[in-house]
């Protein structure tokens, strides 16, 4: 039964052991809780690196898979960490920078459903012509479209990958296209660092998920002959400033010192994207509730009048 799961604790305890010169079979049995099941494979003529990343579904692993047929295997680790740590930390600051206003709008939407399919309908029998269910009405509407809006972006942003439609018209939005292409220059820059021709990096960039459409795309064209500079300007002429950092890195052959200064000001311009959604769902989650709570307060004065 050759089911089981490795940790990425336990490959980078096998990545440090390896570091010391200790034999293949030692450090296995060090490293891996299911350690007899990986000698009997490589017994049997087993991939150690297809047994180590079985865990397929994690990001994480797939990743090391591919990087493992570039790089040696204590390099593909490295790089690995690398890409998961600030993958990692990227998806932190996004989640905890949505979190309160995600359930700000979220509550506000659940309030207002709660007044126009409960409480409203059975006090208008007070006053027909009230204005407040109209009132409330516009807001629930208003509500269900930002809400289904919001949604088909998130959904497009996770499918983007498999419908090139969707990726095209994801990166004509300032928020995701920066992500896409802070994404790709850290993965770039981790290869590069690892010791990768930027030929191949582009061809291990084409099996990553997160950015094979680019790679795939700038492939394609240095396949047709078109120089690797027009190549990248063609995918990423969007930002001049992505541009601009290639065009220096190249020139003078250091681009790998290059790259860190453009994924640090697309880093800034990332979160000051999200300031600028997290403000408008705030004041428009705001507005939304005061408004409720008018119309509430004329609800109540019904029976009175």
């Amino acid at each position: 039964n050759w089911t089981y799961k490795i940790s990425k604790d336990e490959i980078k305890q096998f990545a440090l052991l390896n570091q010391h010169g200790l034999d293949t079979a030692t450090m296995i049995e060090l490293s891996f809780k299911e350690h007899k099941k990986i000698l009997a494979g490589l017994a049997q003529g087993k991939s150690l690196v297809d047994m180590l990343c079985v865990n397929t579904k994690e990001p994480y692993f797939q990743t090391l898979h591919i990087l493992c047929q570039s790089l040696p295997f204590d390099k593909a680790i490295r790089c690995a960490d690398a890409l998961d740590t600030v993958q990692s930390e990227l998806k932190t600051k996004v989640l905890r920078a949505l979190a309160y206003p995600t359930f700000l709008f979220l509550f506000s939407y659940g309030l207002i459903l709660f007044f126009s399919q409960t409480i409203i309908p059975s006090l208008l029998t007070y006053d027909s012509s009230s204005t407040s269910m109209g009132l409330v009405r516009a807001l629930q509407i208003g509500y269900t479209f930002l809400f289904v809006l919001l949604l088909l972006l998130i959904l497009g942003f996770i499918c983007r990958h498999w419908i090139p439609f969707l990726q095209n018209k994801i990166e004509t939005l300032p928020l995701f296209r920066s992500i896409d292409y802070y994404s790709f220059s850290l993965i770039w820059c981790a290869l590069l660092e690892n010791g990768c021709s930027t030929q191949v990096c582009i061809q291990t960039m084409t099996k990553m998920k997160a950015i094979k459409t680019n790679a795939i795309h700038i492939q394609s064209q240095l396949e047709k002959g078109v120089s690797l500079l027009d190549a990248l300007h063609s995918e990423f002429g969007k930002d001049p400033l992505f541009m601009r950092c290639i065009q220096l890195g190249m020139n003078s052959s250091n681009l790998l010192h290059i790259l860190p200064i453009y994924q640090s000001r697309t880093l800034y311009d990332i979160q000051a994207h999200i300031k600028k959604y997290i403000l408008f769902v705030q004041l428009f989650s705001y507005t939304s509730v005061a408004i409720l709570v008018l119309v509430f307060y004329q609800v109540l004065l019904l029976p009175l009048n």
